[in-house]
C-alpha cells in the first residue's frame, strides 16, 4: 500500500552521516535509537519522525477523478482515515503551494486529527484557508523566506529540536508549457473555500530546509523538501555562515511535472547534493490510494 512506505535513515554525528538507509513497507521496524523515519503519503505528503520530535508536509488522499474535477470539489473523510496514521502529535505542517492536492484535506485534518497543528506556508495559503482553519494556527512565511542569495530566518520548533527555513520556489507547468490550474495569489482572506478544485490557487511556492538538531543546537541531520519541480534557480539553499553549514542528507524531489521544468532535478541536484533522493508525488492522485498505484500521467519514472 503506499501510504505505509516508510525511509529510516539513522544518524551518527553532528554532519548527520547515514549508517543505514531501509525502506519498508506497513510499520517501520525501530533498528537504532536515534534515527529519522520518513514515512511517504502520497502526493506532496510525508510524516518526518526523529524520536518525540515530527513534522508533517500538507497530505492530500481525497483524490477526486478526472471527471469529478468538473464537479463541486468534495473532502472524502473515509479516504483520509484510510490513509493517514496518527498525526494527534504533530504541530507543524508545512505546505509548499496552495493547489488543492496540497491544502483541500488540511481543514479535515486540523478539525478531527491534528488538534495541535499549526500550518506554515505562504500569505496565499493563510488567506485561502482562513474560513475552515483558525487564523492563529495559519502562518505565512513570505518575509522569513530566502531566494538563494542571502539566508532566510528559522522557524523553530517550541522545544528547538528542529528547525526550517523557506526557500522560494516557483512551480513548473503541467504540459506544453501551459499551467493548467489556477497560478493566482490570495491578498485577501476568502469568505468561502474554492467550489471547484480548479479554483485552488497556486500562490507563492516555497520548498524547505529542515534541520533536526542535536542538544548542543548543531545539526544532526538536513532534509531538503520540494513539492514541485522548480525552475533553474529556484528552490536553492543560501549561502550560509559557518554554524548552519551541513551536507544534505536526503533530497525529497517531486515527479510529478518534472519534465516540463527545465534541467530537473539536475540543478537541485547540483545545487544541493543530497546523500539521498525520495521521490515523492509520483503516483496517480486521480484514483483512490485502494486502487492499483500507477505512475502519474505524462510523467516517466524511469526517465526521473
Amino acid at each position: 500500500h503506499l501510504l505505509a512506505a516508510m525511509t529510516a535513515l539513522s544518524l551518527i554525528g553532528c554532519a548527520g552521516s547515514v549508517r543505514d538507509v531501509k525502506v519498508t513497507k506497513g510499520d517501520p521496524v525501530v533498528q537504532y535509537a536515534d534515527q529519522v523515519e520518513i514515512r511517504y503519503l502520497g502526493a506532496g505528503g510525508h510524516l518526518i519522525r526523529r524520536g518525540k520530535d515530527v513534522l508533517l508536509t500538507a497530505p492530500f488522499f481525497s483524490n477526486p477523478s478526472m471527471l469529478e474535477q468538473l464537479l463541486p470539489a468534495k473532502v472524502k473523510p473515509d479516504r483520509i482515515e484510510a490513509g493517514l496514521p496518527n498525526v494527534s502529535d504533530v504541530e507543524t505542517v508545512l505546505v509548499g503551494h496552495t493547489h488543492y492536492d496540497h491544502t483541500m484535506d488540511l481543514p479535515y485534518i486540523d478539525k478531527n486529527r491534528a488538534p495541535k497543528a499549526v500550518f506554515y506556508g505562504s500569505q496565499t495559503m493563510k488567506h485561502l484557508l482562513a474560513p475552515a482553519i483558525e487564523r492563529p494556527r495559519l502562518v505565512a512565511l513570505n518575509d522569513l523566506a530566502t531566494s538563494g542569495q542571502g539566508p532566510g530566518e528559522w522557524v523553530y520548533a517550541r522545544n528547538r529540536t528542529f528547525r526550517f527555513m523557506p526557500l522560494e520556489s516557483d512551480h513548473a507547468p503541467h504540459l506544453a508549457g501551459l499551467k493548467l490550474v489556477s497560478s493566482a495569489k490570495l491578498n485577501a482572506d476568502l469568505k468561502t473555500l474554492p467550489t471547484f478544485t480548479r479554483n485552488y490557487p497556486e500562490g507563492e511556492v516555497f520548498a524547505y530546509l529542515i534541520d533536526f538538531l542535536n542538544p548542543d543546537g548543531k545539526i544532526a541531520f538536513r532534509i531538503y523538501y520540494q513539492d514541485t519541480a522548480s525552475s533553474p534557480g529556484m528552490g536553492y539553499i543560501p549561502d550560509f555562515d559557518t554554524v548552519d553549514q551541513a551536507p544534505v542528507d536526503v533530497a525529497i524531489l517531486c515527479v510529478g511535472s518534472f519534465s516540463q521544468a527545465k534541467n530537473y532535478p539536475e540543478h537541485i541536484l547540483q545545487a544541493v547534493k543530497p546523500r539521498f533522493v525520495i521521490a515523492g508525488h509520483w503516483e496517480d492522485f486521480f484514483r483512490s490510494q485502494a486502487d492499483p498505484i500507477a505512475v502519474v500521467p505524462l510523467a516517466s519514472l524511469d526517465e526521473f
